[in-house]
This record gives C-alpha cells, sequence and structure tokens, in this order.
C-alpha cells in the first residue's frame, strides 16, 4: 500500500505543490505571524550589523558584541521557524495545534542551535559543487519542521530531515528552482524600488534625502544586502511551506496521515449534507400559477411609452412634419420652450406625486390630504422657483468672487513677506545659501554688521560672498548639502594651476571654520586678513 501512495505524491507536479503551499499559507494567518516574529527581528539585527560592519569607524570594538547578538537572533528565528512548521503541519492534519512549553522550545532551541549553523560551511560548499546543494537545502529546511518530534534527540531529527530530503528527487529540484527564480525576480524588483523611491519622493513630494545628493549609494554592498533581505522575508513563507508539504507527504507514506485527514475531511462533509437534509422542509408538490395576461391595448401603449425614451429614439429615422405654422421662427422657438417647460414640470408632477404617494404608504396618510395633493397648481409657483434659483446662483457667485479675493491677497502678502526675507536673509541661519544674494549685497551686509561689532557674523558674511563670487565665476556649484571641505576639493578640481588662489581660499577657510565651529575670537585683524585674501581670489578668478 507504500508502494502506490508514494507513485501517487511523486508524480505531484512541482507548481502543484507551489500552488497548494500558497493556498496552506492563506488558510494559516496565524502561523504567518509566527514566521514574522522570528524573522523579523534576525532580518533587521542582520542589516544593522551589516551596515555598522561596511560603514562604522568603530566596527572593529562592537563587531564580537553584535555577532553574538546576531547569532541568538538566528537560533531565535530557527525556533520559530519550528512553531510556523508545526501549526502548518496541525492545519494539514486537521488537529490543533502542539502546545509550546518551554521545556518544548527549549529542546528544539537546542537542536536548532547544534545544528543549523553547520549550514554557512555546507551550503557554499554544495553550491560550489552544484549536485547537492538542493538536498543539503531541503535537509535544513526538514530540520525546522522535525525538530519537535518527541523524541528530542539530535542525532534521530537529523537523520530523520536528512531521509526525507532524499524522497522525490526531480519534484524537489524544479519546486525550489521555481522558487528561486521567483525569488530573483522579486529581489531585482526591491532594488529597482529602493533607486527610485528617494527620487520619487523628491519629485512629487519634494523631500530631499542623503540619496538624492548621489549615486555612490546604489551600488553600495548595504542598498543589495537590504533587497536581499527583503526578497528573503517574501519568499520564506513560501519555501517552508513547501517543505512541510513534502514532509507531511513524506511521514504519511509510513503513518497514513494524509489519508486520515482526507477522511476527517470527507466525515465533516458528510455531517454537514446530513444536517441540510434533514433540516431542509418538505415542499408538497402544488400547481404553478397561470401566467398574467396582459391586454392588447395596454401592450401596445406600454411598447409606444418605451420606445419614446431617449435610448430609442436616436435610432428612428428623422421625420419631416408639414410646415402648416406661417409663423416666424421666434414664435416656433417660443412655442418650443414653453412645450420643454411644461414637459419638464409635468415630469416634477409626476414625481413629487410618486413621493407623496410613497409618504402615504409609508406614514398613513389620511384621506383628506389628498385634496391638497390635487389642489397644487405648479404652474403659479414656477417665477417663484426661478427667483429662488437665481439668488442662490448669485449668492453662490458672490460667494466664490469673495474667496478668489482672499486668496489673490494672501498670495500677494505671502509674496511680499518672501521678497522681504529673500532680501534681507538672516546671516547667523545655517540654511542660508551663499547664491541667496550676490557678492556685493553680501560684503554690504558684512560692513553693516562690522558697524554693529557683529564681527562673527560679519566674518560668515563675507565667507558667502567668497562662494557667491567662485560660484559666479563656475569654479563651483554652490548647493546646501555641500561642506566646506567639498567645496575646496571641487575648486582644486577645476583651478589646479592657480596655486595661489587654492592657498587663499585654504586660509579663509580655516579663518572662517575656527571662528564660526570653533568659536574663536574674531576682531578687526582677522577681517582683513581674509578682505586680503578675498581680493586675491578676487583678482586670479578674474585673471584665469
Amino acid at each position: 500500500m507504500t508502494a502506490p501512495r508514494q507513485r501517487r505524491h511523486e508524480t505531484r507536479a512541482a507548481l502543484d505543490l507551489v500552488e497548494e503551499a500558497v493556498q496552506l499559507l492563506r488558510q494559516s494567518p496565524g502561523a504567518l505571524a509566527a514566521h514574522c516574529a522570528g524573522a523579523l527581528p534576525f532580518a533587521a539585527g542582520l542589516l544593522y550589523f551589516w551596515a555598522d560592519m561596511s560603514r562604522g569607524a568603530y566596527a572593529d570594538r562592537r563587531c564580537a558584541v553584535e555577532a553574538l547578538a546576531l547569532a541568538a537572533l538566528y537560533v531565535w528565528m530557527k525556533t520559530w521557524h519550528s512553531i510556523f512548521s508545526g501549526s502548518l503541519r496541525a492545519r494539514l492534519t486537521g488537529e490543533p495545534p502542539p502546545k509550546w512549553m518551554w521545556r518544548r522550545l527549549a529542546r528544539v532551541a537546542i537542536i536548532q542551535a547544534a545544528i543549523q549553523p553547520t549550514s554557512f560551511i555546507t551550503l557554499p560548499i554544495a553550491a560550489v559543487l552544484t549536485v547537492p546543494l538542493v538536498w543539503t537545502y531541503a535537509f535544513y529546511q526538514n530540520l525546522t519542521i522535525v525538530a519537535d518530534d518527541e523524541s528530542g534527540a539530535i542525532r534521530p531529527t537529523a537523520a530523520k530531515a536528512w531521509r526525507l530530503a532524499w524522497l522525490w528527487t526531480s519534484q524537489n529540484h524544479f519546486a525550489i528552482t521555481a522558487t528561486w527564480f521567483f525569488g530573483l525576480f522579486v529581489f531585482l524588483n526591491i532594488l529597482i524600488g529602493l533607486w527610485l523611491l528617494p527620487h520619487l519622493l523628491k519629485i512629487f513630494l519634494g523631500i530631499e534625502t542623503v540619496f538624492t545628493h548621489g549615486s555612490s549609494w546604489m551600488f553600495s554592498s548595504t542598498t543589495f544586502a537590504a533587497a536581499a533581505v527583503l526578497a528573503w522575508l517574501a519568499i520564506s513563507p513560501l519555501t517552508r511551506a513547501i517543505h512541510v508539504l513534502r514532509c507531511f507527504y513524506g511521514e504519511s507514506l509510513r503513518s497514513g496521515q494524509d489519508l486520515l485527514g482526507e477522511l476527517r475531511s470527507l466525515a465533516t462533509t458528510a455531517t454537514v449534507a446530513l444536517l441540510l437534509f434533514v433540516a431542509a422542509p418538505v415542499h408538497a408538490e402544488t400547481t404553478p400559477p397561470p401566467p398574467p395576461t396582459v391586454a392588447a391595448a395596454e401592450l401596445d401603449r406600454n411598447i409606444e411609452r418605451v420606445l419614446q425614451q431617449s435610448r430609442y429614439t436616436w435610432r428612428f429615422p428623422r421625420e419631416h412634419a408639414p410646415k402648416t405654422d406661417q409663423h416666424g421662427w421666434f414664435t416656433q422657438l417660443a412655442r418650443d420652450i414653453s412645450s420643454a417647460i411644461k414637459g419638464w414640470l409635468r415630469s416634477l408632477r409626476a414625481q413629487a406625486r410618486d413621493f407623496l404617494k410613497w409618504l402615504d404608504d409609508r406614514f398613513g396618510r389620511k384621506p383628506r390630504d389628498r385634496a391638497f395633493e390635487r389642489d397644487i397648481n405648479w404652474t403659479q409657483s414656477v417665477r417663484g422657483l426661478l427667483i429662488v434659483l437665481i439668488a442662490l446662483v448669485a449668492g453662490l457667485l458672490l460667494v466664490l468672487l469673495w474667496r478668489e479675493w482672499r486668496r489673490r491677497r494672501h498670495h500677494t502678502e505671502a509674496g511680499l513677506l518672501a521678497d522681504d526675507a529673500k532680501t534681507v536673509p538672516d546671516v547667523a541661519d545655517e540654511n542660508v545659501a551663499a547664491d541667496q544674494l550676490p557678492e556685493d549685497d553680501w560684503l554690504a551686509r558684512a560692513r553693516e554688521l562690522c558697524a554693529a561689532g557683529e564681527f562673527r557674523l560679519a566674518l560668515r558674511a563675507m565667507y558667502l560672498a567668497m562662494l557667491a563670487h567662485l560660484g559666479r565665476r563656475e569654479l563651483i556649484t554652490i548647493a546646501r548639502h555641500k561642506s566646506n571641505r567639498e567645496y575646496e576639493r571641487e575648486l582644486t578640481r577645476r583651478a589646479r594651476a592657480q596655486a595661489d588662489l587654492l592657498a587663499a581660499f585654504s586660509d579663509n577657510r580655516l579663518l572662517f571654520e575656527d571662528a564660526w565651529y570653533g568659536l574663536h575670537e574674531v576682531d578687526t585683524g582677522n577681517l582683513n586678513d581674509f578682505q586680503t585674501n578675498l581680493e586675491r581670489i578676487r583678482h586670479d578668478a578674474a585673471t584665469r
């Protein structure tokens, strides 16, 4: 009996197994929560460790502690993967999920900590040899599934996982290859999304980030690691569900759990059908009522009324009526307008009648109230209705004009305030850029601050004037995110032959940074030295 069932499972196509795994995941949201509880902390820790080790200034001091924490998170993740696999197996067998006591969790954690770390050695070797890669990968996946067996011993658990990994070789190869190709495309999509997201935020929302200032981060190892981890989080539940199904069918060759599950589902279906049969009422055979009869004249009137609707009249050919009216076109136009208004009034009256009838049916109006319905003269109230509509339209136009006037006034005041703020920028603001004012205006501002005794602010105004002059000469490109050292490197590339200009800029940069960031005292001697270097820069830039 085992051989036919083994052939039946072996002939199951790999794509059918993938579809069954997807359906199993959709039916087990609690299992997905368990998977996320284990995978998300490890993914976050892995990305933090990768970024810190690749770019951290003191990575060597924190390497041992962070590696130990990452190893603990790895064991934590594998333990939760066993919980995830146990929930899926319970769904397949139709039994309640297993109860995870502390003793059982500790046993699973010990097995995972003892065997799973060897995958970092054996999987690369198997990948180089190519042939045993799928079996090795399946072995470590199966280990998280069978680790919660009652035996609790490491060697029998590993032997069982290895035996299940060798079942149905072609199915195993095709299923894992399909999921890996799917993961490759997921990785590429996530990587492209990470590249495009900062630029989309800048284009549509105006959000400037460090990722839009340059393109070096796009090809950094951290970016590729983030995309790989996100892709792994997306496909990891699917691959584990596939191996849960393979282990379930493999164990069923000896235990018959698949047949028991099918019998339980059949018993449930039969019970529901029996209950429906018992609860269904018995109806006696009755003669169907005769079809309703409609008079021919009434049927012709209904057909004529339907054909007069606008949705059907456009299909008919246009008919030219004989010219019996000898009046002019104005009289005919007035009659057409009058007929249209009367048609509108008739439609309005019919709708009002239907509404009153609905009120009568709903709330039970008395018969004497129907006399008021017949006495309503709609033609007399048309003039008042038109007056009310004209008044509403006029009021609406006045409100719109008033709001437009307020909007224009607000924009005008905001524009004036913006112009005032632009003409007099705050020198003490770190966000002030050198291209907000011309060079002469910055120097005039520096003289005003110097006369007021604000030597430190005057020095910054002179520094902004120097940057504005170099930007106008196209020796540097002014940007808010650039540092002083970046300006100096850019100036060195564009004016490498003018050593005097570079030396003057370097002296002024050091003088400014000592005063602005180092909080050194600034006096008139420092301002004179800065002015002398600025004159050298202006002279050398003009003779370039």
